[in-house]
C-alpha cells in the first residue's frame, strides 16, 4: 500500500485572557505574547492510495509554520513509498539533514507527526491498534497521575488537590520553582498539600527547569521530609553534569525528557544514569518509530518510562502516547491532563476534542487503553480546517 497524499494542518486557537509563562522561565513574562498567546499544533494527514487516512501530530510551541514548511520539504521522501516502510522513511528523513547536525529541533518536530500519522495508517489499513503493531498490550490498563498544580493554582491549591484525590487519583503533580533563588513559598505550598491529602497520596514536582544544580539540590533535600514520588526537570535540559550531580546526591528520584530529541538526546541521560526516570515527548522525540528505541534502552539500563503529555497536545498525540503506554514493558505511570492554561479550568484545550469528546477515559486514576484499528479514534476534518491558519 502506497502513499498517495501528505499535508500539514497548522492549526491555532488564541486565549481567552493573558496566560502567565512558567514563573520558572527567566524570561517568562517576554514570552507572553510569543509563545503563549494560544494553543498551537501541526497535523500531519497521510492518505494512501486506498484513501485510507492516518493522522499525526508535531508538538510545537513557536513558529507552527517552519514545522509545516519542513513536511511539505519531505513530500519527495515520502511520495509512493510503501506505507509499511515507516523505519525506512524515519531514517531517510533524518537522512536529509544529520550530516548538519540537526538531531532535534523543528526536523525532529515534524518527523514525529509524520511517523504517528504513518503508524495510524498502518493501524487502520491492517483494521488493527496501534499498541498490537508494537508488540500488544503490556498494560491493559494504565496508572495515570493528575497534572498539575500550577504557579497560577498556588491560591486554590489544597482544594484542588483534595479534588482529584477524591475523584480517585492517588498521585499528584504540582509546579514548584516560582522564586528559585527563595524556594520558602515552593516548601510551604508542598508541606500544605502534604498535609492536606495524608501519607499515601504520591506528590511529585515538576520544576519547568527553573533551579541550577546546588539550588536544586538543596530543594531535593528539603522536600526529603515530605516523601516526594519524583523531581521533574529541575535543571535545564543540556545540564548533564547537573543531572550527575544531583542524581548522586538526592534522595528523591530524578526524572526529565520533555525536552529532549530522539535516542541520540536520551543515550547519555540513561547509560549514565542521569536520571532516575525518562520522560519522552512522542510528538517531538521522533515519534513511536524513534521513542520505541529510547524505551529499548532505558529498559536496558532499567530506567522506567513515563511519558510526557502535555496539555497543548491534541486527541491525537494523546492517543499516541496512550497506545505506546500500553506497548511498553518498562511503563510507569501515564499523564493525565487536570489543568489547561486558562483560569476556567472547564475550558479544554479544543484540539483535546478533534474526536469529538475527550480520548482519555480515566476512572479511579487508571486510564483506558483505546481499542479501535489505528490510534483508535475519529477526527472531526471539519474542526481542522475551523483552527486552520
Amino acid at each position: 500500500m502506497k502513499i498517495r497524499k501528505v499535508e500539514a494542518f497548522n492549526l491555532f486557537y488564541p486565549f481567552s485572557e493573558r496566560i502567565i509563562p512558567p514563573a520558572s522561565l527567566p524570561t517568562g513574562e517576554g514570552l507572553r505574547e510569543v509563545a503563549y498567546a494560544g494553543y498551537r499544533t501541526v497535523i500531519t494527514k497521510i492518505t494512501s492510495e486506498d484513501d485510507t487516512v492516518g493522522f499525526g501530530e508535531s508538538m510545537v510551541r513557536l513558529a507552527p509554520e517552519a514545522v509545516v514548511s519542513i513536511i511539505h520539504s519531505l513530500k519527495p521522501v515520502l511520495a509512493g513509498r510503501d506505507i509499511f516502510d515507516v523505519g525506512v522513511i524515519w531514517e531517510q528523513m533524518f537522512a536529509t539533514m544529520a550530516n548538519r547536525g540537526h538531531y532535534q529541533g523543528y526536523l525532529i518536530e515534524a518527523m514525529s507527526g509524520i511517523d504517528i500519522a504513518l503508524w495510524d495508517l498502518i493501524g487502520r489499513t491492517l483494521k488493527k491498534p496501534v499498541f498490537a503493531l508494537l508488540g500488544g498490550a503490556f498494560n491493559k490498563r494504565l496508572p495515570c497521575y493528575a497534572s498539575s498544580i500550577r504557579i497560577s493554582d498556588r491560591k486554590g491549591a489544597v482544594p484542588l488537590a483534595l479534588q482529584w484525590v477524591k475523584q480517585g487519583f492517588k498521585v499528584i503533580k504540582v509546579k514548584i520553582g516560582a522564586n528559585p533563588s527563595d524556594p520558602t513559598e515552593d516548601l510551604e505550598l508542598v508541606g500544605n498539600l502534604r498535609a492536606a491529602v495524608g501519607p499515601s497520596i504520591k506528590i511529585m514536582v515538576d520544576a519547568n527547569c527553573g533551579f541550577d544544580t546546588y539550588s536544586a539540590l538543596q530543594v531535593a533535600q528539603e522536600l526529603e521530609k515530605y516523601n516526594i514520588y519524583w523531581f521533574e526537570e529541575p535543571l535545564a535540559p543540556d545540564d548533564l553534569d547537573g543531572y550527575l550531580i544531583l542524581s548522586s546526591k538526592s534522595k528523591i528520584p530524578i526524572a526529565a525528557g520533555e525536552s529532549v530529541f530522539t535516542r541520540y538526546g536520551f543515550r547519555d541521560l540513561i547509560s549514565k544514569k542521569a536520571v532516575s526516570i525518562i520522560q519522552p515527548e512522542i510528538c517531538k522525540a521522533g515519534g513511536f518509530t524513534e521513542c520505541l528505541k529510547i524505551a529499548a534502552m532505558s529498559s536496558a539500563f532499567h530506567i522506567p518510562y513515563s511519558p510526557h503529555a502535555g496539555s497543548i497536545l491534541s486527541a491525537i498525540g494523546a492517543a499516541a502516547s496512550i497506545h505506546l503506554s500500553a506497548a511498553l514493558p518498562n511503563f510507569l505511570i501515564h499523564e493525565y491532563q487536570c489543568s489547561y492554561w486558562e483560569k476556567d479550568k472547564d475550558k479544554i484545550n479544543p484540539f483535546r476534542l478533534l474526536a469529538g469528546g475527550p480520548v482519555e477515559r480515566v476512572d479511579q486514576g487508571y486510564m483506558e487503553i483505546l481499542q479501535g484499528p489505528g490510534l483508535g479514534i475519529e477526527i472531526d476534518e471539519a474542526k481542522l480546517l475551523k483552527y486552520r491558519i
